[in-house]
């Protein structure tokens, strides 16, 4: 009678497992760079916002499954983002730099592979060019990171059905014959794309399933969200949107990537940053008012690949005051160019930077600057632009003035925020998850675990 009992419990189990229903739609964000840290810090900045002290929380932390995800590469503790977007695309852990190969060289199967064969519409949306290291690693085979050539001809071959982002991305040390962004614009027209360049062209969306969102021909990165750019993440999103539902009616796959989130991490400029997981935030509140249409057919998944600067929120004893960064008006690397601009200048004074420096930032004028700290920043000036040249430090992005730099860390200093460094950290990263199958996501404990959750899930 006990094992009667016991079958019928296993049937029970394998009856509920193969009638639990699937989600139709899976919407996959990825924050790169983003840390809990960042997301508390923006909540922070949107108190001081509102004249407030304490937070509310964004969209990301108010999903209902939360937890904590390792990140670690196969040949480091501290992974890149090709190692960390092919292990959330893939569910195999592969060597730094590589995208969607395994350490042994060998392909390995992503999402977008796996959707497309069980016959759903994939979409891969990012502020970044859209053969950069975190979508590459959800469509694309390649040894190196770098090799955009190779990546870029993947996208025009028809390696998802959209692709939305800054633009296509080239890179000048290759040691093949290089060619433009605007070049692959023409080759993915002349190989039957859709490709709609600037906010304008975006409701051509509509027009094809196989469509191309750019928002510029010649860049490869989106203006930070401080800046407030023409074409935001947000307009990005909604075209993906408008062609998955138009053309998939079986359903859809989409990652969307908030990669400035990193760049402001690689510069330690902590207003860039929390604004960018704001922008990031405001399209997974989209997502999730999808997710409240669809109840019973949506699954919402959102991560980082990985933490960068090693953020930290209160630093020296001080008390958080995020208030002070919202005088910043301008994110660090648009700073930089503008006293870059000024070396170049006939005469540069320390007044011509101050004034620079204190409209950007509203140090003087706004935050308070003491003898010591001024002279430290002038001091920098006297040796770098007022002999009539910019002094840089090379981030993985940019190369940043040294003085504006300077400002900025004062500035952030002011506000109760220090980072460790200018680079990625092996820190855990965190992960939300709301809809269909969300409490399966909630039991991942590495970031190879939630690919495989996904597929489980929806049947790719």
């Amino acid at each position: 009678m006990k094992r009667i009992i016991l079958l019928f419990a296993v049937f029970l189990t394998a009856f509920s497992i193969a009638s639990a229903k699937a989600p139709k739609y899976v919407f996959y964000f990825i924050g790169d760079g983003m840390s809990i840290n960042s997301v508390y810090g923006a909540e922070l900045l949107n108190a001081a916002k509102r004249g407030e002290e304490f937070p509310q929380p964004l969209t990301i932390s108010s999903l209902p499954y939360r937890t904590f995800v390792t990140t670690y590469s196969a040949n480091d503790l501290t992974t890149d983002s090709a190692a960390a977007g092919t292990a959330l695309a893939t569910g195999v852990k592969v060597k730094n730099s590589s995208v969607g190969r395994d350490p042994e060289g060998k392909d390995v199967e992503n999402l977008v592979e796996a959707a497309r064969k069980a016959g759903y519409g994939t979409a891969l949306v990012t502020t970044s060019g859209i053969s950069h290291a975190t979508p590459a690693a959800f469509f694309g085979h390649a040894d190196d990171r770098d090799d955009y050539e190779e990546l870029n001809q993947q996208i025009v071959d028809g390696a998802a059905d959209f692709f939305a982002g800054a633009g296509f991305n080239v890179n000048p040390r290759s040691k093949t014959p290089v060619t433009s962004s605007p070049e692959w614009v023409v080759k993915a027209r002349e190989a039957g794309w859709n490709v709609l360049v600037g906010k304008d062209a975006f409701k051509g969306a509509l027009d094809s399933p196989k469509t191309i969102c750019v928002a510029y021909e010649d860049r490869w990165d989106l203006p930070y969200a401080i800046q407030k750019p023409e074409v935001r993440l947000e307009d990005l999103y909604k075209a993906a949107v408008a062609n998955m539902t138009k053309y998939h009616k079986k359903g859809f796959f989409m990652m969307v990537e908030g990669g400035n989130i990193d760049h402001g991490g690689h510069e330690n400029d902590a207003c860039a940053i929390l604004e960018e997981v704001n922008d990031f935030d405001n399209v997974v509140a989209l997502a999730v008012a999808f997710y409240k249409a669809h109840p019973d057919e949506t699954l919402i998944v959102v991560t980082a690949d990985h933490e960068t600067s090693g953020l930290t929120l209160g630093s020296d004893f001080r008390k958080i005051h995020a208030e002070v960064l919202l005088n910043q008006k301008m994110a660090q690397a648009d700073l930089s160019a503008a006293l870059k601009k000024l070396s170049k200048s006939e005469k540069p004074t320390w007044e011509d930077a101050k004034a620079i420096i204190s409209d950007a930032l509203g140090l003087w004028t706004a935050v308070k600057v003491d003898y010591k700290e001024e002279y430290a920043l002038r001091d920098l000036f006297e040796t770098t632009i007022g002999k009539g040249k910019s002094s840089s430090e090379r981030t993985l992005y940019a190369a940043t003035d040294r003085l504006a730099s300077a400002a900025v860390a004062l500035l952030d200093r002011k506000a109760g925020i220090v980072m460790s460094r200018h680079s990625h950290t092996a820190a855990q990263v965190p992960l939300f998850a709301i809809g269909v199958g969300a409490d399966k996501i909630a039991s991942c404990r590495d970031n190879t675990d939630i690919p495989k959750a996904i597929r489980k899930l929806a049947r790719y």
